[in-house]
């Protein structure tokens, strides 16, 4: 109860507006224990101690939910949704378990990282994400992952030219991508290439700091024109 507390208290000082119920708070703490047990075994993250997760990982994860300016799209809530390179599925689990309907499919090559998010998903009894381990390379090759999701999420995987490549196989015409960013983005930006940048538009750059740990990052929110769009 004491780390519920302690989650629900960090989450209130950052987001006063975000109202999570106490069955989120309870699985959000289950899945920081989760980490940081795993983390002890094997390296799933750099960061070890526990004050430190809840800033740079949950609080993290849960600043889109806080952003007023996309609490429009209900597709990212209830819309089939792909995190690349989830690593220990960061953002991906700890926003499916906040948002119930989103249909996650959580995708990273190394194995160590889905056994881990398989085994949260299984003893937090989570049925909206789905752990799956393979390279992006590989899956755009899959017929049915063709323009199949509403939303991409990725959160300080590679650099943009290669996720805005990657989405254009699997993002929905008119879908959204929603990247977790360094001050170094719009450095990336310089060297997408045009057969690709044109397709995509630039809605959103949310840049953000949380009082500990100095830690902070950029939201930056891209749409998929559908052919019409991008062709005129």
């Amino acid at each position: 109860m004491r780390k519920t507390v302690q989650i629900a208290g960090e989450i209130e000082k950052e987001f006063p507006n975000l109202r999570l119920s106490e069955t989120v708070l309870v699985q959000l703490e289950q899945y920081l224990d989760l980490l940081l047990f795993w983390n002890k075994k094997i390296n799933l993250t750099a960061i070890r101690e526990r004050n430190a997760a809840i800033v740079k990982h949950l609080l993290d994860s849960l600043v889109v939910l806080n952003i007023e300016s996309l609490k429009h799209l209900k597709e990212f809530t209830k819309g089939k949704v792909i995190d690349f390179g989830s690593g220990a599925g960061i953002p991906g689990i700890i926003l499916a378990i906040c948002q119930p309907d989103m249909d996650l499919v959580s995708v990273d090559k190394a194995g160590k990282k889905i056994a881990f998010q398989q085994q949260v998903v299984r003893q937090l009894s989570i049925e909206n994400v789905h752990p799956v381990q393979t390279r992006l390379q590989d899956l755009i090759e899959i017929p049915e992952n063709k323009m199949a999701y509403d939303v991409i999420i990725s959160r300080a995987f590679d650099q943009i030219k290669n996720i805005l490549y990657f989405g254009e196989h699997l993002l929905k015409p008119n879908g959204y991508f929603l990247l977790w960013k360094g001050e170094r983005w719009q450095e990336e930006m310089k060297e997408v290439d045009y057969s690709v940048l044109h397709r995509y538009k630039l809605l959103l750059s949310h840049r953000y700091q949380f009082r500990e740990f100095g830690h902070g990052g950029i939201i930056v929110l891209f749409q998929k024109l559908d052919s019409m769009e991008s062709n005129g």
